[in-house]
């Protein structure tokens, strides 16, 4: 997307710009802002120091120049709020710039669930190759064990802490959530996933069925989207129905339950679909 000088001025303006030293964004410049919503990077900057936007519970976007090539420890330490990450080039002469939003959201899961492993090498972030090693890692995240990473705070050497982040159970449903709204963000990008990918996508998906329609339904402005994502993947089986048309029974998802109505009078012919009405 080509952006003008006064539309990147525009954007500068609307967002927090952190303070730059040397071309470099300081180690902890930003760490635990609990007001920032929007960050931008300007043009030029070459580092960003270790922690710079850690702990910003309410950051959702951040705008990146490619002219950053190195960055520090944790960046986005438990900035689980990100929703995109969006790098943009410059041709200063010209006064244009060009932001590469199309994998944006991809970025920011990749952030908060396997960090580098190459995925900030933005000298080849517009081409397969990138895409390449993103799946690689999301194959390789939802692989791992649930409990993976778990350290619960130990009170007088006693597991005994009273907070939910403390219990094991908790945790491992957490993951799942975090695994399923990556795999639905995957699934929402326009470069459609390989198909030896699908099928740990598929696998992983029908495994953790109850978890993903929970996160789905907890995504109350992008329901019905992330639920057609489902559909199209061909994750909807008949059995699936009646769970699905109960979950989605409130009255703010009534364009959900029209939907999986319409899927299965599709799908599944020869069902009186009037009998979903009486869920």
């Amino acid at each position: 997307m080509l952006i003008s000088k006064k539309q990147y001025e525009d954007r500068m303006n609307k967002s927090l710009i952190p303070d730059i030293s040397d071309g470099e964004v300081p180690k902890k410049a930003l760490l635990g802002n609990q007001k920032v919503d929007i960050i931008f990077v300007p043009y030029g900057v070459n580092r960003i120091g270790d922690w710079a936007f850690a702990h910003c519970v309410r950051l959702k976007e951040i705008w990146l120049p490619d002219t950053v090539k190195d960055f520090g420890k944790e960046v986005f330490l438990d900035d689980m709020a990100l929703e995109k990450i969006v790098v943009y080039s410059g041709q200063e002469k010209e006064q244009m710039y060009y932001a590469n939003e199309d994998i944006s959201e991809l970025l920011a899961i990749a952030v908060k669930c396997f960090e580098k492993s190459g995925i900030y090498d933005f000298s080849n972030i517009s081409d397969d190759s990138w895409l390449d090693r993103f799946d690689a890692n999301l194959t390789d995240y939802i692989d791992e064990a649930d409990e993976a990473g778990f350290n619960p705070f130990l009170a007088g050497g006693e597991e005994d802490y009273e907070d939910p982040e403390n219990d094991i159970d908790y945790y491992k449903k957490k993951q799942r959530e975090k695994k399923c709204g990556a795999i639905l963000v995957r699934l929402k990008s326009e470069n459609v996933p390989a198909a030896y990918y699908m099928d740990v996508y598929k696998s992983y998906i029908a495994f953790h069925k109850e978890d993903t329609i929970m996160y789905i339904l907890g995504k109350k402005h992008e329901s019905f989207n992330y639920l057609k994502i489902y559909a199209e993947h061909d994750f909807i089986k008949e059995a699936d129905i009646p769970y699905l048309l109960e979950a989605f029974s409130d009255e703010q998802y009534i364009d959900s339950k029209a939907y999986i109505i319409k899927y299965k009078e599709q799908n599944f012919a020869g069902k009186n679909i009037w009998d979903d009405f009486k869920l």
